[in-house]
């Protein structure tokens, strides 16, 4: 949570980005998410697909994570299913999984091409 706090901080614009490798790919970690990606889907998906997913999972990962650790949501819902860690997980497998099928399908070049 401290970590979203020092991104999410508004801070200074510098305006630089000249340490930001060209091939950046998005979220810290993002590097691993995505070998991972490319290990599950190997060439069954173009690599701006799977970047696609990478970046994508991560945000849906961040969401439930900033989501849950408010202090808000910890007060007045922390009774729901939707904030019991279990579900959490579950919810993340679906989110996964269905973007690596995404990924794969006519769908994805489909969508793309628009």
């Amino acid at each position: 949570m401290n970590s979203f706090k020092v991104i999410l901080t508004d801070s200074e614009d510098t305006g630089s980005n000249e340490n930001v490798p060209i091939d950046h790919i998005g979220p810290p970690g993002g590097e691993t998410l995505l070998a991972a990606i490319h290990r599950e889907v190997g060439e069954n998906a173009p690599d701006k697909a799977k970047i696609w997913a990478t970046r994508a999972i991560f945000s849906q990962i961040t969401h439930i994570a900033l989501i849950v650790n408010s202090s808000w949501i910890k007060q007045h819902c922390c009774g729901l299913e939707l904030f019991e860690q279990d579900y959490q997980r579950r919810t993340i497998k679906h989110v996964v999984s269905s973007f690596l099928m995404h990924i794969q399908s006519a769908d994805w070049e489909k969508i793309e091409g628009v």
